[in-house]
């Protein structure tokens, strides 16, 4: 393949279908984020305050497009004979998770990203930074996917690289253009993986190819064009990390007692006055990122506990939104347990857990939320969960086990005449 079909292959894509922040916050708000984690994407999903970040192949994939003002990197070497990649059997990947103490991130300029990829810097590919609170950086991402539909994905960091897959025996290690590079390919029922870890200068890198097709030959080209890309980026050289200029952004991420939860001048208000017999107060977390702003708190009792999450209402939200009138969007009792297999695909994201507006919630509608079941060793309180949307739009969700319904319903109704 010659610099021309390279760059064609992994350098063009339509502006307008980067993904925007919104977008990637979906990946980000979450947060039990696998490595390897794209953001626009970001990575990052907050379970009660930690931040992971999960690697979630081609869900921020870009497809590529046609711009003829992209220029051939002039940088490019073509392959000798001698720079052969030998593939070694992996195993499966291994997902670790990764936590990064107070994670933000910003999207790489095209500058930005001529300093880091020097080999593709003509190309307009969606890349993420990401950094710890203090503002050091923890990696860049890059995805996007071929004029073939494989998708790309490159890791960059600050020191070694890190392996994500497991090998079935001890790896082969190749040289390409004096560098050491350990690559790997890995293949199941859906789909098939070469990928590479190699270190320039004081910066590691993972590059993956991510093939979904079984066509023996089709994967093997796909191949030749990853090893391309390999020499590609390692012909242009290490990153420059110097470029980047982080500005960190409002970041929140710390346990409250009880009083400063209640106190909380933004969400306090909107927490429960009284508790039923025999709860206490367990824990409350306070966190504000770049597309997340919420306040939790959690009261127990025994194997029993109620979660309330107070938030800003957003966009995403906004297909949750459902009147007591269209109960084949919250009513239980119409969706017998397993409800996988009974709620409509269509309906499961609003079924799961629909948001009222406190005007129109009513008792039955909280009732039709609640269900008991019998499990050994457990209790056989009412479990349910469900959000409202009051005025000024604050978002405050609910999910509790043990507790009544009429309990829930008096105390959401009661907050909103403080």
């Amino acid at each position: 393949m010659n610099p021309n079909m390279l760059y064609k292959e992994i350098g063009l894509i339509d502006d307008d279908l980067i993904m925007e922040a919104d977008t990637i916050k979906n990946i980000k708000p979450f947060h039990s984020i696998w490595k390897k984690s794209g953001l626009v994407a970001c990575l990052a999903v907050v379970i009660l305050g930690s931040v992971f970040l999960m690697r979630l192949s081609g869900i921020y994939s870009i497809l590529p497009g046609a711009d003829p003002n992209i220029k051939v990197p002039g940088n490019f070497i073509p392959p000798p004979e001698n720079n052969s990649l030998i593939f070694n059997r992996a195993s499966g990947d291994t997902e670790n998770k990764i936590y990064i103490p107070g994670h933000f991130w910003q999207e790489l300029t095209e500058e930005e990203l001529r300093a880091v990829l020097p080999s593709l810097s003509d190309a307009k590919i969606p890349a993420t930074a990401h950094f710890r609170g203090d503002g050091t950086l923890f990696n860049v991402d890059v995805r996007t996917k071929t004029e073939s539909g494989t998708g790309v994905y490159i890791q960059l960091a600050p020191g070694e690289p890190v392996l994500d897959y497991s090998f079935d025996s001890t790896p082969i290690e190749s040289e390409i253009n004096g560098v050491t590079v350990l690559a790997g390919y890995y293949e199941d029922n859906y789909k098939s993986v070469c990928f590479a870890n190699f270190k320039l200068d004081d910066v590691g890198y993972y590059v993956e190819y991510s093939i979904d097709a079984k066509d023996k030959e089709y994967i093997e080209n796909e191949k030749e064009k990853f090893k391309e890309l390999i020499l590609g980026i390692i012909s242009g050289g290490a990153a420059d990390f110097s470029v980047l200029n982080p500005v960190i952004p409002e970041l929140r991420d710390e346990e409250l007692s009880m009083d400063e939860a209640y106190a909380d001048e933004d969400f306090g208000s909107y927490l429960p006055r009284s508790l039923p017999n025999g709860f206490d107060y367990e824990s409350s977390v306070r966190f504000i990122n770049q597309i997340e702003d919420y306040l939790t708190v959690v009261w127990c009792k025994g194997l029993d506990d109620i979660y309330w999450r107070i938030s800003k209402f957003s966009e995403s939200d906004e297909l949750r939104i459902t009147s007591v009138a269209d109960k084949q969007n919250y009513d239980l009792s119409l969706y017998p347990i397993p409800r996988a297999d009974s709620v409509p695909e269509e309906l499961r994201e609003i079924v799961g857990n629909p948001i009222f507006r406190i005007d129109d919630l009513t008792l039955d509608a909280v009732k039709a939320r609640s269900y008991t079941i019998y499990d050994e060793g457990d209790t056989e309180g009412y479990r349910m969960e469900f959000s409202v949307l009051y005025d000024g739009g604050i978002l405050v969700e609910v999910r509790a086990k043990g507790a009544d319904p009429e309990y829930i319903f008096n105390q959401l109704i009661d907050i909103n005449y403080q």
